[in-house]
């Protein structure tokens, strides 16, 4: 074999490779380089208790008459996220009654939440979840007449 031959398979064996490294790069460039997909969102937990204590009873009014519109206390529950809310209204004479769930940061300031009971006028027992997240929360109790009636709130806060 002479000295162009072994020039010419060198030639070509370059020219072969630069070929398929360009083929590479436009065939790269046309289906994009593809790269691992990212790492999965954590799913939220659907009712989560908080980390720091377990579920806690709570009794916002226990048995409570009340002829007035009123407030419970506020009740310190910024770990927890949800109150299962139990109520119970026992109407000895009519005294249409609203119970709001409020909401605070300080214990002075209040605003209004989620309406637990809108316009009763019989007696009821029943219960509701309710969102949690600010520091202190407590019902208010707007009542239509100076009738007394007989008002119990517990709840679970998870």
């Amino acid at each position: 074999m002479g000295m162009k031959n072994r020039a010419f398979t060198a030639s070509v064996g370059t020219l072969v490779i630069a070929l398929a490294a360009i083929a590479l790069v436009v065939i790269g460039s046309i289906t994009g380089i593809v790269q691992a997909a990212p790492p999965a969102i954590p799913t939220p937990l659907a009712n989560p208790i908080s980390l720091t204590t377990g579920p806690l009873n709570v009794t916002f009014q226990s048995a409570t008459a009340i002829a007035a519109d009123t407030n419970t206390g506020g009740v310190q529950l910024p770990a927890y996220s949800q109150l299962a809310l139990q109520y119970t209204i026992d109407q000895g004479t009519v005294n249409t009654t609203t119970i709001t769930l409020q909401y605070s940061n300080d214990n002075s300031n209040w605003f209004n939440g989620i309406a637990v009971v809108s316009a009763n006028a019989a007696d009821t027992t029943d219960g509701i979840f309710l969102p949690l997240g600010w520091r202190y929360v407590r019902f208010n109790q707007d009542v239509a007449n100076s009738n007394p009636i007989t008002i119990t709130l517990v709840g679970v806060a998870k």
